[in-house]
Formats: C-alpha cells, structure tokens, sequence
C-alpha cells in the first residue's frame, strides 16, 4: 500500500517537473517570437490586414511566418525530446529534492 502510494506520488512529481520544464520552454520560445514581432514586426506590417500590406511587407510577412513555423516546430520538437529523456530518470519529490538515477552511455 505505501509503496504503490509511493511510486503513484514519484509519478505525480516526475509529471509536475516535465509540465513544469515543458511550460517553460514554451514560454522562451513564444516571448521570444513577441519580441522580435514587437522589434520589428513595423516591416511586415505586423497588426494589419494582409490586404492592406505593401508588396514589400507581404513579402517580409511571409519570410516571417516561414520563420515563425520553423521555429515554433523546432521548439516543439526538442519539448517532445524532453519529455522522451525524462522517461530515463526516477524523479521523486520529498523535500523539495530530487534524485536523478543517470544511466551511462555506451
């Protein structure tokens, strides 16, 4: 009974971790692209209507989004890397402390 109640709170706390790291990766990502549409988005119109972009603007606000996507995929991507590498490790919470069980690398 303690042990499975054990292993359920390790589980809880290994998820709480990864929705914790996870959410913070995300939030670098997209203050990131805020940023940088906040710098700069005056050259692709950032705000407008696309109808109402110049030539030039249309042309920049698709490079942008080309960009934006590459980006948010790479992101995503290394989140779900992440989540895959926390599958290695025994986390426990008590404390406030964790241990980290690494395994060797062939």
């Amino acid at each position: 009974m303690k042990r499975q109640r054990n292993e359920r709170y390790a589980q809880q706390a290994k998820r709480s971790l990864l929705n914790y790291t996870e959410k913070q990766a995300e939030t670098i990502m997209i203050g990131a692209l805020a940023a940088i549409e906040d710098n700069f988005g005056f050259l692709w119109g950032h705000g407008k209507d696309y109808n109402e972009l110049t030539d030039n603007q249309k042309k920049i606000r698709d490079a942008w989004q080309t960009t934006r996507t590459k980006i948010l995929d790479l992101g995503n991507s290394r989140i779900s890397l992440i989540e895959k590498e926390f599958s290695y490790f025994i986390i426990e919470h008590a404390n406030f402390s964790y241990d980290f069980n690494l395994r060797k690398e062939d």
